[in-house]
């Protein structure tokens, strides 16, 4: 209960309210755990948070609109992947490609655009979004991206080239044991989704040599 009002049934205000007290992982998931007990309201609500003037209330609302909508949390989060605050944008997009990566194919010049970035954060997301729809037509901006000094757009960049140019040599690199490509390697077998790139997660997180790689795959593994 929160204000007295049934769990079911909360109050945009009384989420606010809660969004803010939230002081660890266990809070987050009882609010998350309130509002899918009615997702029509959730739906309400979500979109009341996804418009409120402070930007941490918007950041939260990405990843649990997601979680609690699933689908049909895309009107919300395609809101959001505009908005004006770079870190609810870069929440937004993830959660959208999570969710739902065939609702961004007419995004795919914004996305070349925010691919080249200077925010690390929203050019790496913005290049997972490309691989994810499968943007053969943007290759040159995710090739731009591999000269990037920083390893977050570069390596990103390298790993949605293999995804969509090679994806044989992607799943080679993984059971082959590319250690320091591994994280980015193992995010586009995830969005690969085919059987090889099963299999290379598989061998990677039963055989990998380290205990960092073999995470990495496991986590992957136990998100599809």
């Amino acid at each position: 209960m929160v204000d007295g009002l049934n769990p079911a049934k909360l109050s945009p205000i009384a989420v606010v309210r809660r969004v803010k007290s939230v002081a660890s992982e266990h809070d987050r998931e009882a609010l998350l755990f309130d509002l899918k007990l009615d997702r029509k309201h959730a739906t309400t609500v979500l979109a009341a948070l996804a418009r409120h003037d402070e930007p941490e209330l918007r950041l939260f609302a990405p990843e649990a609109a997601a979680d609690v909508l699933g689908r049909d949390a895309v009107p919300i989060l395609r809101r959001l992947v505009s908005d004006k605050d770079s870190d609810v944008r870069v929440e937004a997009l993830n959660a959208l490609i999570a969710v739902d990566p065939h609702s961004a194919h007419d995004m795919k010049e914004p996305l070349r655009l925010r691919a080249q970035s200077l925010d690390l954060y929203e050019a790496q997301a913005a290049l997972w979004a490309l691989g994810a729809i499968r943007d053969n037509e943007g290759l040159d901006v995710i090739r731009a991206a591999k000269d990037r000094d920083n390893a977050i757009p570069r390596n990103t960049a390298i790993a949605v080239e293999l995804l969509l140019t090679d994806p044989g040599e992607l799943c080679r690199r993984i059971e082959d044991h590319d250690h320091e490509l591994m994280p980015w390697l193992v995010k586009a077998a995830e969005l690969l989704r085919t059987k090889e790139a099963q299999r290379a997660l598989e061998k990677c997180a039963a055989e990998a040599p380290d205990q960092e790689c073999r995470n990495w795959a496991r986590a992957k593994l136990s998100s599809r």
